[in-house]
């Protein structure tokens, strides 16, 4: 199934180090000029041993080397990911604490969670985009359905019958499961599961026809467990490089990815900002970074705080209608 190891190394790896070494050399001023003046602390909304929390690791790290100043992760589990950005939001806006999150899942929890202490969006300031990784659509080994075009016609045909599962109700995969109806004209019926761990075992086991998954689904595939039918990003990832885009396998207009991002409360000082951006660029130019990112099923994406601004601003107005127009609401 894959001709190539799922770790190789990446391909557009030059072009990267091209533009991280702009982007370093851009916050090269800032960073000299402001410090942490403590503690720096990475809030992670999601348990120890995950992605995640791997890379808030790796981070931390780096950051303690850049800064010499010591760095801890805090995992602070529940509740959609809002217990961990409650917390971040309503910490001092020094510099010296941070959330590491999904941003589609923090701006889906900012929608779905009634009566939130912060608002997702104004209550705090972006800091920068660390990886990018696509979702899955996966089916088991043993399935009829051997391409995304064969899945997409049997659900025309019979509008409402396949079935998918994902990680829970207003889950990202979930989300982006109903994106990929939208845009495929189809209706699948949706199979909420506790976690991606048993949402895996429910597609395995034949429980669903499919499941949108994360980069947690590469070990399956690698195993023969799962087939992927394609990656929900506009271009084929360096993750899974045989894997068309949806682009590719139906020609829809799909670029959805579980990207992890970096943000502070509102109000910490641009020039902290700044120095954090140039810090966590230039710790994501390293081959030695890049690889270990690898590892763990994300390729590095680094981005300025404006841009990742804007890309949630943006997340924010279009999970907003998908949410309102579906009626999703958590149980």
């Amino acid at each position: 199934m894959f001709n190539r190891p799922l770790h190789s190394p990446l391909p557009r790896r030059s072009a990267i180090a091209g533009l991280l070494s702009l982007f370093v050399g851009a916050h090269a001023t800032a960073q000299t000029a402001w410090k942490p003046p403590a503690l720096l602390r990475i809030v992670v909304p999601f348990p120890p041993g995950g992605s995640a929390d791997a890379a808030a690791r790796l981070l931390a790290e780096g950051l303690a080397a850049e800064f010499k100043q010591p760095a801890i992760v805090e995992n602070k589990p529940g509740a959609g990911t809002t217990i961990a950005a409650a917390q971040v939001a309503a910490s001092t806006p020094d510099g010296t604490t941070l959330l590491l999150t999904g941003p589609i899942s923090h701006i889906a929890s900012g929608l779905l969670y009634p009566r939130l202490r912060y608002d997702a969006l104004r209550g705090f300031a972006a800091v920068s985009q660390l990886t990018m990784a696509p979702f899955f659509i996966v089916v088991r080994t043993e399935s009829p359905y051997r391409t995304l075009d064969e899945l997409i016609r049997a659900a025309k045909a019979a509008p409402g019958r396949l079935s998918y599962g994902s990680s829970g109700v207003g889950a990202s995969p979930h989300l982006v499961g109903e994106i990929l109806a939208s845009e495929a004209g189809v209706k699948f019926l949706h199979v909420p599961y506790k976690g991606a761990g048993p949402a895996t075992v429910g597609v395995i086991g034949g429980e669903v026809d499919f499941s949108v998954s994360d980069a947690s689904a590469i070990p399956h595939l690698a195993s023969g467990k799962l087939r992927a039918l394609a990656v929900t990003t506009a271009r084929r990832s360096a993750l899974a490089p045989d894997v068309p885009s949806v682009v590719e396998a139906v020609g829809l207009k799909l670029d959805e990815s579980a990207g992890i991002a970096l943000l502070a409360p509102a109000g910490t000082p641009a020039a902290a900002i700044d120095a954090l951006s140039g810090a966590i660029a230039k710790i994501l130019s390293q081959e030695s970074v890049v690889k270990r990112f690898a590892m763990q099923g994300m390729e590095v994406a680094p981005g300025p705080a404006a841009q990742l601004g804007a890309s949630m601003t943006s997340l924010h107005q279009r999970y907003g209608a998908l949410i309102q127009r579906l009626g999703i609401k958590l149980d």
